[in-house]
């Protein structure tokens, strides 16, 4: 199945001198042939980056996060249902 895209300009324009790159390596592929590997190699790239960056937090961010204090008021349970539900 295939199906038409839009793409910019540039972004075409990266593509075929990718493809002219490939071509003088004597790598011979599609302009479809090629999108859908560099579809695949981004995938697994950016699930490996989003893994990497949701993992590991250094020291000084968690510290810069847990910093960050919001002085909310003392509320009793009841003044949460009436906040929620409105009169009692």
């Amino acid at each position: 199945m295939r199906a038409s895209i839009k793409i910019r300009v540039e972004d075409k324009e990266k593509i075929d001198k990718l493809r002219a790159k490939l071509l003088l390596k004597g790598i011979k592929l599609s302009q479809e042939e090629l999108l859908g590997k560099l579809i695949e190699l981004g995938e697994k790239e950016l699930l490996q980056m989003i893994e990497k960056s949701s993992t590991v937090m250094s020291r000084k961010k968690k510290k810069e996060i847990l910093s960050r204090g919001y002085d909310l008021p003392v509320i009793s349970a009841e003044e949460i249902d009436e906040i929620i539900y409105g009169e009692i």
